[in-house]
């Protein structure tokens, strides 16, 4: 079994994981990172449908002066990156530790350090260990390692749950504008310099929430029925496939701009703020 000793380990390759990284290491240190997937983003996510690109998971970021950096687009919606929102996370990670595909599952605090186990057989030892991913999954993994009191606020952060369609329209869509219709939000991929005939079809909170836990096949009915009852309903769909999220967005947020929950072990990232200004604090705090 490989064993690593590292002084901190940031659970999550997702923005907050990303710019926590850069900030450490500008004080001189090299923290490591894990990622469960093989790709870098978290829910800041492209898909490639014949190597096209189509947005799918943060389709807007809140804007934050170190995004400027790499050429967003600001809107009245939030920031983007043509091209896909991917290649945000593909240039932050630049020069970056990052070992993907290792799913943390075992955390063991020891008398000055934690003792940590991936699903796929990775030991380390580290002084810190910082979880930015979603709060709730966040929160799992402590209890399952019995590292949460009972009464922390952390239990009462929820997230928001996203259901979308990412589809293929034939023919000319150039005429064709991002809009929303009954709460459900229609955004043309060409308009970011992604899949000219690109269309992501995300389902309102309220409806993902009631419908999330029914299949798939049920989930595809429930947003094909809302693009045949929208505007584009005389449009044609020529191929389209089905993202879930369950950890969307944060609906309510913790009362600081991250945890610590015991020496050494804390939590930032989106449901503490801005995942960014998150990262920094607690960058400033370490």
């Amino acid at each position: 079994m490989n064993l690593l000793t590292e002084k901190t380990v940031i659970i999550g390759a997702g923005i907050s994981g990303l710019y926590l990284a850069q900030l450490l290491s500008a004080k001189g240190e090299n923290p490591l990172i894990l990622e469960k997937s093989k790709g870098l983003g978290g829910r800041v996510a492209t898909r490639r449908i014949n190597d096209l690109g189509l947005d799918h998971g943060a389709l807007f970021l809140d804007h934050h002066p170190y995004l400027s950096a790499y050429d967003v687009i600001n809107t009245a919606k939030g920031d983007y990156l043509p091209g896909g929102m991917n290649a945000l996370a593909k240039k932050m990670s630049h020069n970056l530790r990052i070992m993907r595909e290792q799913k943390l599952h075992k955390i063991i605090p020891l008398e000055t350090d934690f003792e940590l186990e991936t699903e796929e057989g990775l030991k380390i030892h580290c002084k810190n260990l910082i979880l930015t991913a979603p709060v709730p999954q966040a929160v799992e993994l402590m209890e399952k390692n019995l590292l949460l009191s009972e009464a922390s606020a952390l239990r009462k952060i929820q997230y928001s749950k996203a259901i979308i369609l990412l589809g293929i329209l034939k023919g000319d869509v150039t005429s064709l504008s991002s809009f929303d219709f009954e709460g459900h939000e229609f955004n043309f991929t060409r308009e970011r310099n992604l899949h000219p005939h690109g269309l992501v079809l995300k389902l309102s909170s309220a409806l993902a929430e009631s419908v999330f836990e029914r299949s798939d096949t049920d989930l595809l009915s429930e947003l094909i029925n809302v693009y045949r009852r929208s505007p584009l309903s005389s449009w044609e769909l020529e191929t389209f496939e089905l993202k879930k999220w369950r950890f969307s967005k944060p609906l309510s947020l913790y009362p600081a701009p991250f945890a610590k929950i015991s020496a050494g072990l804390y939590l930032c990232g989106d449901g503490f703020g801005h995942p960014l200004e998150s990262a920094e604090a607690l960058a400033k705090h370490l």
